[in-house]
């Protein structure tokens, strides 16, 4: 060896192999942080409350309005979200998406779908056969989570059968939400 060798004659492999897990284990955790903050509670069982409800009858007509009882806000602050009761929209988001679901005519079906689901969710829904769409009336509606962004409403059918909504705040979005995904419950 020359005199101007650094070696000090241990291997740097173990330095670096905990290097290395030190990083991915700072990555994970921020990770599951990250993927806690921005996912909803998870769903309970039916008949226990996670949050606000609210229940409805039959599928009602869709209001003009996005949310007549909103308190004006200030552009950029979240004065006006109302904590505690479910939105109106909410709701009348998944009156329009079920009627929708439940449509046999494809124009009409097209258009209800598109103003209350996502553009993605909404082409997968076309796709299907008139055959396949279920036959159903609607028993009641039940807000059964809602947070500032995210919302979940069950629907039962007098048939027994039940689906879960779920839905996206989306402040463009004519009823201000928009269904990105249906479960079947049970």
């Amino acid at each position: 060896m020359t005199e101007n060798s650094f070696h000090t004659g241990r291997s740097r492999l173990p330095v670096i192999f905990i290097a290395v897990a030190a990083i991915l284990v700072a990555g994970i955790v921020i990770g599951v942080l990250i993927s806690r903050a921005s996912c909803p509670a998870p769903a309970a069982e039916p008949g226990t409350p996670t949050g606000p409800e609210t229940t409805t009858t039959a599928p009602a007509a869709p209001s003009g309005s996005a949310n007549p009882s909103a308190a004006p806000s200030t552009p950029g602050s979240d004065a006006s979200e109302r904590f505690g009761t479910p939105s109106r929209s909410l709701v009348t988001t998944g009156e329009l998406f079920i009627r929708g679901w439940l449509e046999t005519d494809p124009d009409r079906r097209r258009e209800l779908l598109s103003q209350a689901a996502t553009p993605e969710l909404t082409k997968q829904l076309m796709l299907t056969a008139p055959d396949n769409i279920p036959d159903e009336t609607v028993e009641s509606m039940k807000v059964t989570g809602q947070a500032a962004h995210s919302g979940e409403i069950m629907v039962k059918f007098a048939s027994g059968n039940a689906v879960i909504l779920y839905l996206a705040y989306d402040p463009v979005a004519k009823t201000e939400w928009a269904v990105f995904s249906i479960a079947k419950w049970g």
